[in-house]
C-alpha cells in the first residue's frame, strides 16, 4: 500500500473545475501532508490547509477546527 499505489488520480485531477479545497492533515499517515502540495498544484486554482495535529480522520478528531476550515474556506 505505500507508496499509495497509482490509481490514476493524478491524471484527473487537473480536470477538476469546481473551487476546491485540499485539506491535509499535519499527523496523517495514511495520506501524509506532503501530498497536499501535489494535489494543489495539479487542480487550477485550488486552496492548501493543513489541520495541525490531526491524524487520518480529521473530522472525527477535531470536528471544530475542520468545520471552521471548511466554513472559512467557503465564506
Amino acid at each position: 500500500l505505500w507508496p499509495i499505489p497509482d490509481t490514476g488520480v493524478k491524471r484527473r485531477l487537473p480536470r477538476i473545475k469546481a473551487r476546491t479545497l485540499v485539506a491535509t492533515s499535519e499527523k496523517d499517515t495514511i495520506v501524509p501532508a506532503a501530498y497536499g502540495p501535489a494535489w494543489q498544484s495539479a487542480i487550477p486554482g485550488a486552496h492548501l490547509a493543513t489541520l495541525a495535529e490531526a491524524g487520518h480522520i480529521a473530522e472525527l478528531e477535531q470536528p471544530e477546527a475542520f468545520s471552521a476550515l471548511v466554513r472559512g474556506f467557503l465564506n
